[in-house]
């Protein structure tokens, strides 16, 4: 498939439902060229993106489609399981995320090939919106709460770094702290001015 001189080639059904995470990561990661890829920078540019879509798009529809729910899977809407990792409504919401996850994924990628940090990622993605779906069925709220954002990735890439390399410093909104500590959770890395002024 492709246009414009620009061709992608297209695996046989078999191998595109054998393995699906697989098959996404060779796509991300299909233009190497010898150097290495970002699917970290892949995944943002997908957050900003869907971003635009909820300032422009009914809410309506980004809910249906970029928000996980028990009643999106009743429906069948079985693609928000990933989209919704990359759904943002707040900017505040997506900056925090962002800078969080460009924090730390830059040395999780300059240690860890390109297709296998894509599959992370998109495991991440989804098991995050699994436990999402799990709160959702012990929470008896009414209506029932759908989840979005990417916080279950930035918080996975901060685990997965620090298994790797835990002694290694990251600098968290200009806060210069050790992996082990912020990948605990990033809010209480923070002083309380800070946690007090970002999460309020």
């Amino acid at each position: 498939v492709g246009c414009y001189g620009c061709w992608l080639p297209l695996p046989s059904l078999g191998v595109a439902l054998s393995d699906p995470f697989k098959l996404c990561a060779s796509w991300v990661c299909a233009r190497d060229g010898g150097g290495r890829s970002s699917p970290h920078e892949g995944f943002a540019i997908a957050c900003v993106v869907v971003f635009v879509l909820w300032q422009t798009l009914s809410e309506g529809f980004m809910v249906r489609h970029f928000a996980c729910s028990p009643s999106a899977m009743r429906s069948w809407r079985v693609w928000t399981l990933l989209s919704s990792s990359i759904s943002h409504c707040d900017p505040l919401h997506l900056l925090h995320n962002l800078a969080s996850l460009f924090a730390v994924a830059p040395q999780l990628a300059a240690r860890v090939p390109c297709r296998e940090v894509a599959q992370f990622i998109l495991s991440s993605a989804l098991a995050s919106a699994l436990a999402s779906l799990l709160w959702a069925s012990l929470d008896h709220r009414r209506p029932p709460p759908f989840s979005l954002g990417a916080s279950g990735v930035v918080l996975a890439v901060f685990a997965a770094s620090a298994a790797l390399v835990p002694d290694q410093h990251i600098i968290l909104y200009g806060i210069e702290m050790s992996a082990k500590h912020a990948q605990s959770d990033p809010q209480t890395a923070l002083p309380s001015s800070f946690r007090d002024t970002l999460y309020s």
